[in-house]
């Protein structure tokens, strides 16, 4: 998994693994999050996203599975 930077106030970046389909953010409180079952196709509406923590919050926060970090 590759880390890409995102210009966010609430997240540093993310990392997501195609082949799993598991997306990895990283907060800028310090905080980690795993979610499971997460399209390559939500993650890429994610960076482009002009408000991606917006976006985190209206499409991925609730929608998806939270694993251990």
């Amino acid at each position: 998994m590759e880390k890409i930077r995102i210009k966010s106030r609430i997240i540093v970046g993310l990392q997501y693994d195609k082949e799993r389909q598991q997306l990895s953010l990283e907060f800028k409180n310090g905080e980690r999050r795993l979610f499971a079952g997460v399209p390559r196709d939500i993650v890429r509406e994610m960076v482009k996203a002009p408000s991606p923590g917006e976006f985190y919050i209206t499409n991925v926060r609730t929608q998806f599975e939270r694993l251990a970090a």
